[in-house]
């Protein structure tokens, strides 16, 4: 009887570890984030639906990528380029007549899981390539850890829009050293206001899932109440003023800043040219077929322009500006894939996809797009 009665009681006590393990891998990426154990499922099935769309654009051929994956896609690559709040990408996609319905949900939580993994407003590298003052073009290392030295002040920061007070100021005073050029304070500026707007859409999301779960209710349907009612920090304007304690904290952290931005000066002043580094290198998740497709469809929808987009693509992509030689790349003229990108970005889908295009091609450098991006 007391063997029976312990072997009932180590069954328990295995289910109990079962289901916690299952629970910690349902969660995972998402600890400590309030969620009911369904929101927990939904999410990680909309990771793994993402990781498999982007599985799936490593194949060969444009061909056997689905429209419906293409469209899904690109919703990831605009999230991840920061085009736009995730909470409007999420009301679109829940709304596109060319994702079928069980899709619909996939993408709105992929791009919820995402945002909450960080894995959003990205900066490409190239970027911030004419943000050095001794170099014409920053090698991508350099211009790279410039961008990861931003997104660590500001990720840090207990406010984040303090943390991109701390990198505003500290590339003015860099500037002023002749640690960064004349475009680096400008450039800074950016890619911080773009660090604040991922850890503000991250706290956006835990917000939202932990209301949810004391509702009862769907976090996404609580999205268009939110929106209307601008609940989201990440879609109101920046405007109120810091709070005294925090614009202290900012600017005592300025020194720091300002420090690493020398090193990485002196670093710039050493730097050897290596043809493995460029500054037009960048990270890109899809293959060349599949950058193609995603643009091809993005090409079928017809989407008017918006004018954001066209007025930063015509503003900084100038094919006629390239020097005299003909540079060619990967068998492809860069004066035509800068013509390509300058002409069919027109709009947030557009843009992402033939952004994909330009990296995917290999023609380089590619630091007119990323600034268009930028």
């Amino acid at each position: 009887m007391i063997r029976s009665s312990r072997a009932a009681t180590i069954g328990i006590l295995v289910a109990a570890l079962a289901v916690a393990v299952s629970w910690a891998i349902a969660t995972r990426g998402s600890r400590r984030v309030p969620m009911t154990r369904e929101v927990a499922r939904e999410m990680r099935a909309g990771a793994d639906f993402a990781a498999r769309i982007e599985t799936s654009l490593t194949a060969p051929s444009a061909e056997s990528i689905s429209v419906a994956d293409a469209v899904a896609q690109n919703y990831l690559e605009r999230l991840r380029l920061g085009l736009g709040s995730p909470f409007r990408l999420i009301d679109y996609a829940l709304a596109d007549r060319m994702l079928p319905d069980t899709t619909k949900r996939l993408v709105a939580y992929a791009l919820l899981q995402r945002t909450l993994d960080g894995d959003a407003y990205h900066v490409p590298t190239a970027a911030l390539a004419n943000a050095g003052n001794v170099l014409t073009e920053l090698p991508a290392q350099l211009a790279g850890r410039q961008v990861a030295l931003i997104d660590s002040v500001v990720a840090n920061a207990t406010d984040p829009r303090g943390g991109e007070l701390t990198v505003r100021e500290a590339y003015r005073i860099a500037a002023a050293g002749g640690s960064v050029g004349r475009r680096g304070p400008w450039l800074g500026t950016q890619v911080a206001a773009i660090a604040r707007d991922r850890v503000m859409a991250r706290k956006d999301v835990i917000n939202l899932l932990a209301t949810a779960r004391r509702n009862h209710i769907d976090p996404l349907g609580l999205i268009p109440v939110w929106r209307l009612e601008r609940r989201f920090s990440v879609e109101r304007p920046v405007m109120d003023a810091l709070a005294p304690e925090v614009e202290r904290r900012a600017l005592a952290n300025v020194a720091p800043v300002v420090r690493s931005l020398d090193s990485l000066a002196a670093e710039e002043r050493r730097y050897t040219p290596d043809s493995a580094d460029t500054a037009g290198s960048a990270t890109r998740r899809v293959s060349g077929e599949a950058a193609r497709r995603l643009a091809a469809v993005a090409s079928v929808r017809a989407a008017p322009p918006q004018a954001p987009i066209t007025v930063a693509v015509t503003s900084t992509v100038r094919p006629s500006r390239l020097i005299p030689t003909p540079a060619v790349v990967s068998d492809v003229p860069l004066g035509d894939a800068l013509a390509r990108f300058a002409e069919r970005a027109v709009n947030e889908e557009t843009l992402a996809a033939e952004y994909a295009v330009v990296l995917a091609s290999g023609t380089g450098p590619a630091i007119q797009p990323s600034l268009a991006v930028l």
